[in-house]
């Protein structure tokens, strides 16, 4: 049988299958856009051409306290490489070392360890400056009020020290509030676990995925909390596939934004022309545990068929997550029970409850199947999806249950594509 020999991404390797030609659909991938020769250059050029602000030498002063919100190992920001521009001109302007400090936004995600955070932010910078962990115990939190939403408000109570907020975060999307960026770094990033769950449960329960949608519900509480937190600015990247910058952006926290938007979609945006029955969903970059590598099922859902198969494709070192392990107790069940446990209070960790809660509404309308070397059938079965130790025997279930001659695309970087279905196409 003539086949196409397929390479996707896979951790820090790729991983290849063979598709049969007659069965093959469409390979698609984020678009390949050259990143900027000159990084500096770049994000010198964002700093002195701001959006919707002043200049950042004319936002603080010698005796400002200096706030930087940076995302975490899970994101490929190349934090290393922005924070030395940004820190030169502080300390250019007058401010003290120890009046800078640096606050990783995990979010929920476990803390990094020390050899972490000196890999990504830099020895330089890890031996000069303060940089820490985002906390989640109420101590080191403190309350805003609630949103007009009526979800709560607790960040982590560093905001209060700081005269000059910056968020630094890289915009690519996101199903729940279309991308990330922006506010994002603020909510979930330095919340509280009771306000990221609220926020979280406000976007799944509104749609199944957000994915690629500018304005939506969720975008606008993040820039409320955001706001009430105290960010008013933000250093924003566009990054291709390979990590490098495509496009910089500094300035007002929102404006800025969704001008970065407008670059982002231009890399991760792109047509294709029919919905299949199978597609192979690649986690790449999210890949170190299901926490991350979830967001390759939203693209892979839009190009599928319903009652289409998607076969997850991912490595996953850490498992399903190290921090949310309740969800193994029940994210196997349908949503509408998940929705009742929600409901009812009868769990404890509903950041948690409102992921497993995605998954099962996309599993009502697709079968999940998972090939990966962290997630074990046991692991695969708490998920409700079915394991296959390799894409062979995930695509031998595939066309035996949709048909031998069922189509199969690939997305090869899931999580970083926005699938655009070209209108009037007669397979749509």
């Amino acid at each position: 049988m003539d086949k196409m020999q397929i390479s996707i991404p896979y951790g820090d390797k790729k991983i290849s299958f063979a598709i049969p030609r007659k069965n093959m659909g469409e390979i698609i991938s984020p678009r390949k856009v050259d990143s900027v020769k000159n990084v500096n250059e770049e994000i010198n050029r964002a700093l002195d051409n701001p959006v919707g602000s002043g200049k950042i030498e004319d936002l603080v002063s010698k005796d400002t306290k200096v706030l930087l919100i940076a995302d975490d190992l899970t994101r490929k920001t190349p934090v290393a490489r922005i924070i030395p521009v940004l820190i030169q001109r502080f300390i250019k302007k007058g401010i003290k070392k120890e009046n800078i400090k640096i606050l990783i936004a995990l979010g929920t995600h476990r803390p990094m360890t020390e050899e972490e955070i000196s890999m990504r932010f830099g020895q330089d910078i890890t031996s000069r400056f303060k940089i820490i962990n985002h906390s989640l115990d109420t101590a080191d939190l403190l309350d805003f009020g609630f949103t007009k939403n009526g979800t709560f408000i607790q960040v982590n109570k560093l905001v209060k020290w700081a005269d000059f907020i910056l968020g630094i975060g890289a915009i690519i999307p996101h199903h729940l509030c279309g991308f990330s960026g922006g506010a994002k770094i603020i909510q979930p990033g330095i919340c509280g676990s009771d306000t990221t769950a609220q926020t979280h449960l406000l976007g799944v329960r509104w749609s199944r995925s957000l994915l690629g949608e500018v304005e939506n519900v969720v975008r606008e509480e993040m820039e409320e909390i955001a706001l009430k937190a105290g960010m008013r600015h933000i250093f924003n990247v566009v990054l291709n596939t390979e990590g490098g910058i495509v496009k910089a952006f500094f300035g007002d926290y929102k404006m800025a934004f969704r001008e970065g938007v407008k670059a982002a979609k231009n890399v991760y945006g792109v047509n294709f022309n029919f919905r299949v029955p199978v597609v192979i969903a690649g986690s790449y970059p999210c890949n170190i545990d299901f926490w991350q590598a979830h967001k390759a099922l939203y693209s892979a859902d839009m190009v599928c068929e319903e009652k289409g198969s998607i076969v997850v494709v991912t490595p996953c070192p850490e498992g399903i997550s190290p921090v949310h392990q309740e969800i193994t107790t029940y994210a196997f069940l349908p949503a509408r029970e998940i929705e009742q446990k929600i409901d009812k209070k009868e769990l404890t960790d509903y950041v948690g409850a409102a992921l497993a809660l995605a998954w099962a509404k996309v599993r009502e309308h697709k079968r999940i199947l998972i090939v990966s070397e962290g997630i074990d059938k046991k692991k695969a079965d708490k998920l409700g999806f079915i394991y296959h130790k390799n894409v062979e025997d995930a695509l031998k279930d595939c066309l035996n249950y949709h048909g031998e001659d069922a189509k199969i695309s690939v997305l090869t970087h899931a999580p970083e594509t926005i699938p655009y279905l070209q209108k009037n196409n007669r397979h749509a």
